[in-house]
């Protein structure tokens, strides 16, 4: 007597759920006073909450550069070209969408790059010095290779003038899930074996996309019933 094989299969999709933002401060909104008197603020290092200058140094905006979210943004270029970079935690395999407001006055690019990927450079044409407007809601994505990326945004402006690019309501959200496919349980016995299940190569389940898996060891005998 033949007995019947019996497979449990679980394919695990993330969903779409509202998100919190993953970068810390990324309004700029916290971090040293503005002194009453000048209409920036140059910072180098990490006297920044929840950033880093990597290099050169940046400048914080007050209402006078009329930032785009809040009384606060970023120029990239303090004295002299500066870069700005935050760590997040990530999923290897995830993919997450950086979002932000690119100001300027006159035209101006920067570059964001994470993870060992890098935006095209990015560029707008803002009002006439010293007006300041933004192109808002610029996006760039990048799937992450470990459990830490590092989102960081470079001037593409060039030269060594004090105006560069600004930067202001930035946000990184996950936009995917890494899926994972699990066999519960094992096949009986059949005559060619214990029937196994198993993806095909490179195939996940994906929300939107076929999955493919594949049965092996198994009987062409209508005496063994599969039931999945």
């Amino acid at each position: 007597m033949k007995a019947a094989t019996s497979l449990v299969v679980f394919l695990m999709c993330g969903p779409v759920l509202s998100q919190a933002n993953l970068l810390q401060n990324g309004d700029f909104e916290i971090g040293p006073p503005i002194p009453g008197n000048q209409t920036e603020f140059t910072v180098t290092g990490a006297q920044l909450p929840g950033w880093f200058v990597p290099f050169g140094n940046v400048d914080i905006n007050g209402p006078f550069w009329t930032p785009s979210s809040g009384s606060r943004s970023i120029d990239l270029h303090g004295t002299e070209p500066g870069a700005l970079e935050q760590a997040i935690a990530t999923q290897t395999g995830a993919t997450y969408s950086v979002m932000f407001d690119l100001g300027a006055a006159g035209t101006q690019s920067c570059v964001v790059s994470a993870a060992g990927q890098s935006s095209p450079t990015l560029t707008h044409s803002g009002g006439q010095f010293p007006q300041v407007t933004y192109a808002r809601d610029r996006s760039w994505s990048f799937t992450a290779t470990g459990t830490t990326s590092t989102v960081r945004f470079d001037s593409a402006s060039g030269g060594t003038s004090a105006n560069g690019p600004h930067i202001d309501n930035v946000r990184v959200f996950r936009t995917s899930w890494p899926a994972a496919f699990q066999v519960f349980g094992a096949g009986c016995a059949g005559s060619v074996g214990t029937p196994v299940l198993d993806a095909l190569p490179g195939s996940r389940p994906l929300l939107g996309q076929e999955f493919n898996a594949e049965l092996t060891n198994l009987s062409l005998s209508l005496a063994d019933a599969v039931f999945l």
